[in-house]
């Protein structure tokens, strides 16, 4: 096998495999989703951790959603390490589609109006709003608006994301996007941290699809894939100031939550298709019952028209024999008749 690179990239890690099935830790990544039943907007690798780490091992991994994962910041240019880390933490979380990513550099601020002098906020804007259109989610999560530890490009992305869950189904807005995918309303959206109609995700039991280790043991593993990050004092927990378990429903077009479910009033992907199958197949079932009924009433009235038909004939016959009875007695009668005139006649000439 030969590899040829186009400039100057150097392999970081070669691993070779006999024939067998891979080992798990072994990325075979799926495509961006289709449809997502959950959105995850994350600004820099690593946030979709230590913030909405919960919702990856919950819905992602232990219960196999379609969860997608978008972050606004890339470091192809930069930090390129850290392009890797990501992809090994969102795996370790159970991730298997493929993550999307914006063009934006990562730069660091501590206020949204200076997080606005730094990007192209209607750039930011535009390139949520294409997702939300381009993955169609039921339930979108993203991070706090104030971010979280005061961080400005948090801020941002999370502002962008809030309004483009207002505007995404309006196709005057941002029409590129709108052409390419269509208009997209998001039922359910959430908000780290949120203060309004607040959920408390329990990520302290255990998950059977992830070797039984809690979302909180799931995501401290993931984190510690972001080695470059190790320095940093941040560290996955639900129960200090910036709770990756706490969240608020910002908007729904589907009604409040009664627990702490984000799925609450949700109808994922698979089951949708799921009742559409069995509708399709109730709907086949009696439309070849109805057939058949249509066919078997249709040969009841044949038989019926037959039966009619052959009594039909049989008075017709019936009424014919009749006739020439008649005809015949007649014209037997007439006969006798004949005869015996014939021999009153004859006795009296003698």
């Amino acid at each position: 096998m030969t590899i040829t690179f186009a400039s100057k990239e150097s392999i970081c890690d070669m691993h070779v495999y006999s024939n067998g099935s891979v080992p798990e830790d072994v990325q075979t990544w799926k495509t961006p989703c289709d449809n997502a039943d959950i959105l995850v907007f994350a600004t820099h690798a690593d946030d979709e951790i230590l913030f909405l780490g919960g919702v990856l091992a919950t819905y992602g991994g232990e219960q196999n959603l379609s969860v997608q994962v978008a972050y606004m910041c890339e470091f192809t240019t930069s930090a390129k390490i850290r392009e890797h880390e990501k992809l090994d933490g969102l795996w370790e979380s159970g991730i298997k589609h493929y993550p999307v990513c914006g063009d934006f550099p990562d730069l660091y601020s501590q206020t949204l109006e200076a997080a606005k002098k730094q990007y192209v906020y209607d750039d930011v804007k535009a390139y949520t709003t294409s997702c939300i259109r381009r993955f169609k989610p039921l339930v979108v999560v993203t991070q706090d608006l104030n971010g979280e530890y005061g961080h400005g490009g948090h801020m941002l992305f999370s502002h962008a994301v809030a309004e483009s869950v207002e505007t995404s189904n309006d196709s005057s807005v941002f029409p590129e996007s709108a052409s390419n995918y269509g208009t997209w309303d998001v039922p359910k959206t959430y908000l780290h941290l949120y203060t309004e109609n607040k959920i408390t995700m329990n990520l302290r039991l255990p998950l059977s699809r992830m070797g039984n280790r809690t979302s909180i043991e799931v995501q401290t593993a993931a984190y510690k894939k972001h080695v470059s990050q190790q320095w940093c004092w941040f560290y996955v927990s639900d129960d200090y100031e910036y709770s990756c378990a706490d969240f608020g429903l910002y908007r729904t077009t589907v009604g409040n939550d009664t627990g702490n479910d984000m799925l609450e009033n949700i109808t994922t992907y698979e089951e949708q298709e799921r009742l559409a199958k069995e509708a399709a197949e109730k709907e086949s079932i009696e439309s070849s019952k109805a057939t058949e009924e249509a066919s078997i009433a249709k040969e009841q009235q044949e038989i019926k028209a037959a039966h009619k038909e052959t009594s039909k004939r049989k008075v017709s016959v019936a009424v014919i024999v009749i006739i020439v009875v008649i005809i015949i007695g007649a014209a037997a009668f007439g006969y006798v008749r004949l005869q015996q005139s014939r021999r009153k006649h004859s006795r009296r000439r003698r």
